[in-house]
């Protein structure tokens, strides 16, 4: 304190005191201790050692500085007892500051701003209101956030019997019996074509161009987020579009980018991308369910006198089924859910394990991590894919607890 009690008491010799006092707060605003937690201060007792500890919680789990239980815990050096920390970390997730950290965790995890980076086209889906997009993300920090603080299993983010909606929401998914503009946990059968992230207005939308579905961008995103498994870069020098494919200008977005991949330069990316992408082809670039794929496309005999150009209308069957990598073959999005759940939950669990014990410490991982990642893998399929259960673990590593 005396440090910048002393900038102010310099500064007001010169300066009137409310700029004097500005002084002092940017001297405090540009210290390493404001930007960086956790360095080393004057001692290395316990106590000091509980109170670091204290602070990188906070930030942690509440994306702020710590309250007055964990400072008295800190205070009395009893914060890194492992059964004092376990119940510090099941307070402080139940705590409403929680939703903090779900919130951006969600949002850098799943890439829920690329919703808001889509224009729907009304001409093609004049049902979709741009209202429904802050609806969409907050139904998956809503699923998030069950999953992370409720203690629900982790798998229900791949397939899960409900959906967290509200009226608006509900209705434009075409489940019945939902009122008002609070989201609810709202039970569906599976025939129902919802349930966890990957039939969630969100990554269906931020994953198309606004009027096509986008097979490739959404086998991209799930092989990336959801298997922790992302392809590799598209080379410089990628083929556009063969135009002279016969009958180019009737074939959906899909039929085009599945003729360009069987371009040479092509292929082998295509392979192992597009399979994940094409079970959600029942799904438009709203995010809602179809059963037949809507093709517009420029009149071939367009009178000469017509300013505008006229567009035909015409319904195409939906190809949804695909041999994944591994040669497992699906037949749409409830097939997908499927073999994720029962053959690559490990893979998943791992993305999820690796993302959260970076965003613990604030810092990518390495190979120096790899022991420990794989440790608290295991533990977290052990206990039932438990998020709380793995944030125990993390805080209580050697890693979190020393800051890097």
């Amino acid at each position: 304190m005396q440090k910048y009690v002393g900038v102010y008491e310099r500064q007001v010799q010169v300066e009137p005191a409310i700029r004097a006092l500005l002084s002092a707060y940017k001297e405090i605003l540009c210290s390493p201790r404001f930007f960086y937690l956790g360095l080393p201060g004057k001692g290395s007792d316990n106590a000091n050692q509980n109170f670091k500890l204290a602070e990188r919680l906070a930030f942690f789990l509440w994306c702020s500085v710590p309250d007055q239980e964990l400072l008295q815990l800190a205070s009395s050096g009893n914060l890194k007892t492992p059964s004092v920390l376990a119940a510090q970390v099941d307070r402080m997730i139940r705590d409403k500051k929680a939703t903090r950290w779900t919130e951006q965790f969600t949002d850098q995890w799943l890439q829920t701003a690329m919703l808001f980076n889509v224009a729907v086209d009304r001409g093609y889906y004049p049902k979709f209101k741009d209202s429904l997009k802050p609806l969409m993300r907050q139904e998956t920090i809503e699923a998030v956030n069950d999953v992370f603080r409720n203690g629900s299993s982790a798998l229900n983010l791949l397939q899960a019997d409900h959906v967290f909606v509200n009226q608006q929401l509900a209705a434009f998914y075409q489940i019945k019996g939902v009122k008002g503009d609070a989201f609810q946990k709202v039970q569906v059968e599976k025939t129902n074509r919802r349930g966890g992230l990957l039939t969630q207005g969100t990554f269906l939308v931020g994953n198309s161009d606004g009027m096509n579905s986008h097979a490739i961008l959404r086998g991209v995103w799930l092989a990336e987020v959801i298997l922790n498994d992302p392809p590799p870069d598209p080379p410089k020098n990628v083929p556009p579009f063969d135009a002279s494919i016969p009958g180019f200008e009737k074939l959906t977005l899909n039929e085009k980018l599945f003729a360009h991949r069987d371009n040479e330069a092509c292929r082998n990316c295509h392979q192992k991308i597009d399979p994940w992408g094409i079970p959600f082809e029942n799904y438009d670039a709203s995010g809602a369910w179809r059963d037949e794929v809507l093709l517009v496309s420029k009149a071939v005999n367009q009178p000469r006198k017509r300013k505008k150009p006229v567009f035909e209308k015409s319904f195409v069957p939906i190809d949804r089924e695909a041999v994944l990598p591994g040669g497992v073959s699906v037949d749409g999005v409830g097939d997908l859910k499927d073999y994720l759940v029962q053959h690559r939950q490990h893979d998943f669990a791992k993305g999820l394990t690796e993302r959260l014990f970076a965003y613990a410490l604030s810092r990518d991982i390495d190979y120096h991590d790899e022991d420990l990642v794989h440790r608290l893998c295991d533990d977290f399929v052990a206990n039932d894919y438990s998020v709380p259960a793995l944030i125990v673990e993390i805080v209580q590593s050697e890693s979190f607890q020393r800051g890097y």
